[in-house]
């Protein structure tokens, strides 16, 4: 059973809407989740000012005599037939993407957390955002600057290649670096496989790999023009450099995670159940198939957490082998079956 609350701006609960006809939740890492939920035109809570745009909504399941929490957020719009009434939802992060800075900001050898709750005060202060900043980020950063117009969400998404991530827990924005909860052993362990030698065990539906050159670096510069190389890597692939910001990361360090590039892994679970796994959970992953191009035999980051509700409800997980500082990898990844899918079109 599912039972959704709509609150006014004010906190205050207006309704209990049990007959539900669809739930669609994507819970994303660090970024904008989103869900909907359907009700006919009938139901007594499918008018306006139930339904009102920015209104909160909160989705739990009923299992036995508790409630688990599904999803909160605001409600963006309405979609409607002449059968159905469809609630389109985003949780609070969408509204940081409508919040611009007023003010063009520089920083040389700051904290990462100084710079990001400056932003932060800065922008509460025009109007309120609505939600308690928790960071903690004390990474010293030796160059960094935003200018006037630029999204809140923008500039909190400019660290996740950098290993930091951010969650909404209620009302409080965490920020901090990468602390999934690690369930490769142990008593919570958690497995997830796709065996060619094992069909029937497999509780993984899909899997796409990407292992681009591209990503491949093995000579780089730092912000004091110190340039620091790995030979393996160069005796290897060759000599492969590239310009970036080391962001409070050594170069010894950033080179030992780019001289091989980030072979990257994106994968859809089987599950039965919508709490089995949290965003940030780390879980074992293994695949063996009859090359070695697709095995794989580690640990993966839960990234994104789906539900479709229908007569037969649709749950799924999707984990990722990449490093959070590389995570725009995955976008590449995506625009490459894009391609594929058009291809096929033709």
């Amino acid at each position: 059973m599912f039972i959704c609350y709509v609150y006014e701006r004010s906190g205050e609960c207006i309704a209990q809407i049990e007959d539900l006809v669809g739930i669609e939740i994507e819970h994303e890492m660090s970024d904008i989740s989103s869900a909907s939920i359907s009700i006919f035109h009938d139901n007594p809570y499918a008018n306006r000012s139930i339904l009102k745009k920015m209104n909160k909504v909160v989705i739990r399941q009923k299992i036995w005599s508790q409630e688990f929490e599904m999803f909160s957020g605001i409600i963006r719009g309405i979609q409607a037939s002449l059968e159905v009434v469809k609630i389109v939802l985003n949780d609070e992060l969408w509204i940081l993407s409508r919040r611009l800075t007023h003010n063009a900001y520089e920083y040389r050898n700051e904290r990462l957390e100084v710079i990001l709750k400056r932003i932060w005060g800065d922008m509460n202060a025009v109007a309120p955002l609505g939600l308690e900043f928790v960071c903690s980020a004390p990474d010293l950063v030796p160059k960094k600057s935003y200018g006037k117009k630029t999204t809140l969400l923008s500039i909190l998404k400019d660290w996740k290649e950098k290993g930091y991530e951010f969650r909404l827990f209620g009302s409080k924005l965490v920020f901090w670096k990468k602390v999934g909860r690690d369930r490769t052993q142990g008593e919570f362990y958690k497995e997830y496989s796709y065996d060619t030698r094992t069909p029937d065990n497999n509780t993984i539906l899909k899997a796409s790999m990407l292992d681009d050159a591209q990503e491949i670096i093995n000579g780089v510069g730092d912000e004091n023009n110190i340039f620091s190389k790995y030979q393996e890597s160069i005796d290897e692939y060759g000599f492969l450099e590239e310009s970036v910001s080391l962001e409070g990361k050594s170069a010894e360090d950033f080179l030992q995670e780019a001289k091989n590039g980030t072979q990257v892994f994106e994968i859809e679970g089987k599950v039965d159940n919508f709490f089995e796994v949290e965003i940030w959970d780390i879980v074992k992953v293994f695949i063996h198939r009859n090359n070695d191009l697709m095995n794989y035999d580690g640990s993966m980051e839960v990234v994104e957490k789906k539900y479709v509700w229908g007569d037969l409800p649709k749950i799924s997980y999707k984990f990722s082998s990449a490093k959070i500082w590389r995570l725009s990898f995955i976008k590449k990844l995506q625009k490459m079956e894009e391609r594929i899918k058009k291809l096929e079109q033709k």
